[in-house]
């Protein structure tokens, strides 16, 4: 199950949880994440979508002490841009229209 948990702790890191970002993100059916769980795998289509939104390779998603690298870095003080591009990049398209304006609005000040 090495996948699931490396997939529930990149969830974790940004805010978000693995059956929200399986339904929100991935536009996937949340029964998909039960599956995951229980040792199923995603279709490779679907790795790379994950790993894409995480800036981490598709290996990196079975390794775990990448995974924790990873983490670290998406925690690091100095390294506060990459935490927030992973948070955009997980956010639902319907989103994101919002967080433009937000952003502009705090640009603008």
């Amino acid at each position: 199950m090495m996948f699931y948990d490396n997939f529930d702790k990149l969830c974790t890191k940004i805010g978000t949880s693995p059956t929200a970002f399986t339904k929100n993100v991935l536009g996937l059916s949340t029964s998909k994440v039960t599956a995951w769980k229980n040792g199923s795998l995603p279709k490779y289509e679907i790795l790379q979508k994950i790993a894409d939104v995480f800036d981490c390779s598709v290996g990196a998603l079975f390794d775990g002490d990448d995974i924790d690298v990873l983490c670290e870095k998406n925690n690091a003080p100095n390294d506060v841009r990459s935490a927030i591009i992973a948070r955009v990049k997980a956010l639902p398209d319907d989103r994101l229209d919002r967080l433009l304006g937000y952003l502009e609005a705090l640009a603008a000040e």
